[in-house]
């Protein structure tokens, strides 16, 4: 009587290529889908300060000198920050942030809105929105970005990339690309 199957060496190659196999594809999986969460979170945010600042300029409610209370009001935030993010616990900045922050329930944090940034081309509103909030790294193109709001026609809000920034641009392209 014959008995047919695999020996123990067999089976011990077969499981050591299966591990090779593992160590390679998991952090490509794990990868993806951090990246995958990343773009949603921040489409979610533009799109959500896009409806805020178009609503608000057809209506006629918004103004340029009430930016930061009028946006930071109509957002889904679970907490606010009115005076200063990093004081009140809303965001940990590696950058001077004392203009308000919202922390909204997919956990990304939005802040400085209204902070004048391209002065030189003249002053625009902007913000920043980090897509995991005090998590690090905090590395502006990587999980942060400045975006501008642009009113170059009347009655239109929309949110438009800092193009003077090149990390900014980049992941703002990467998230609109794909």
């Amino acid at each position: 009587m014959y008995r047919f199957g695999f020996t123990l060496a067999e089976l011990l190659i077969a499981l050591l290529i299966l591990g090779m196999i593992a160590t390679f594809t998991i952090p490509k999986i794990l990868n993806s889908q951090q990246d995958s969460k990343k773009k949603s979170i921040f489409k979610e945010d533009i799109a959500a300060l896009s409806e805020i600042v178009y609503f608000g300029w057809q209506d006629g409610s918004l103004r340029t000198s009430d930016m930061r209370p009028y946006v930071l009001n109509r957002l889904n935030a679970i907490k606010l920050c009115p005076t200063s993010p990093v004081v009140e616990g809303c965001y940990n900045a590696t950058f001077e942030s004392n203009t308000g922050a919202a922390v909204l329930a997919n956990g990304s944090v939005i802040t400085d809105i209204d902070r004048n940034i391209n002065c030189a081309d003249g002053c625009q509103d902007g913000i920043v929105i980090d897509y995991n909030g005090t998590l690090p790294p905090n590395v502006e193109g990587e999980d942060y970005m400045f975006v501008l709001f642009n009113y170059e026609e009347v009655g239109v809000g929309k949110v438009s990339a800092f193009i003077s920034n090149p990390a900014s641009l980049a992941l703002f392209n990467e998230v609109f690309t794909n």
